[in-house]
């Protein structure tokens, strides 16, 4: 989102209340919040969340218990088995 930063009209004073945080002097309301740092943030929680898939998909998820046979498999694993059953529509809600 863009926002443009206007000036102060005569008279008026802001005080840095934090970080990049301003404040109007008069009534304490927030004025401004400096988003210095949204690209590390932004970046540190897509890695976090792309090892987390990769964690994910390393473990079951999906288990049957068939004639005392337990067979486990993953969300990639279940993926592939409803494409090879003709499941399609199926694989892609999946997916």
């Amino acid at each position: 989102m863009l926002r443009v930063r206007s000036a102060l009209r005569g008279g008026q004073e802001a005080r840095e209340i934090g970080a990049g945080t301003f404040a109007c002097r008069r009534c304490g309301a927030r004025l401004h919040r400096s988003d210095s740092g949204s690209l590390e943030s932004i970046l540190a929680l897509a890695t976090a969340a792309l090892v987390l898939l990769m964690v994910a998909n390393r473990f079951p998820v999906l288990g049957l218990d068939v004639n005392g046979q337990r067979i486990d498999t993953s969300v990639i694993g279940a993926v592939r088995e409803a494409v090879e059953a003709q499941m399609q529509p199926v694989a892609v809600l999946v997916r």
